[in-house]
């Protein structure tokens, strides 16, 4: 109760109630893993570094391994340590059962993979597992997989596998940023692939 307290105290933005939470929390593991959340909603990445980089989550209790790794990877990747940050997402996602979480955790690893390991294949394969066997795509970081996959592909000169990914997502069904972001994208790849009157309709698709 004590932690989910301190999540509707960040999602108000109140910090202070959060960390005076986090204090009352009397299992050990359960208060770390809330202070490096609160940590993680100030975008403070070097601190969650500091004050946790040498903690053994293997020897905390294993239902709460998975989401004390996870944000210990997401802090590595924003700091530009990606082999830690890989370690750490492998272990998050081994002990993570939950499809949303995964869902979260398999980005975050396609985007550590191709920005901070420079491992376009590995990359590729994260992002393909959070979508490639579902029918139906529409959380955010699924779409965010869709568009790291289709990027990827671009760069390799896949241009038409780009576009049949990017059409994975549904784009006509889509609303709000993620509509406009996909489009973009589209539009980015038919550009790359020299289909300038279907990326000027991509493009037009977004103004309009």
């Amino acid at each position: 109760a004590l932690q989910q307290a301190a999540q509707c105290a960040r999602s108000l933005r109140d910090i202070d109630r959060a960390k005076a939470l986090a204090e009352k929390i009397p299992i050990a593991a359960v208060a770390a893993t809330v202070r490096m959340e609160n940590l993680l909603a100030q975008r403070d990445f070097d601190a969650i570094v500091a004050k946790f980089g040498d903690e053994e989550f293997s020897q905390w209790p294993f239902w709460q391994v998975g989401a004390a790794a996870f944000i210990r990877g997401q802090a590595y990747a924003s700091t530009k340590s990606g082999d830690k940050a890989e370690a750490d997402l492998q272990t998050a996602l081994q002990y993570t059962s939950d499809s949303r979480t995964r869902t979260s955790i398999l980005a975050t690893m396609g985007d550590n993979r191709e920005s901070n390991l420079k491992d376009d294949r590995g990359a590729l394969d994260a992002y393909r597992r959070n979508f490639e066997s579902d029918d139906r795509i529409g959380a955010a970081d699924q779409v965010r997989s869709v568009q790291g996959a289709a990027r990827i592909l671009t760069r390799q000169g896949e241009f038409d596998a780009a576009i049949a990914t990017l059409k994975r997502a549904n784009i006509e069904t889509l609303s709000g940023y993620w509509r406009h972001a996909m489009q973009v994208s589209l539009g980015d790849t038919f550009a790359a692939a020299g289909r300038r009157d279907e990326a000027t309709h991509a493009y037009r698709s977004v103004l309009n």
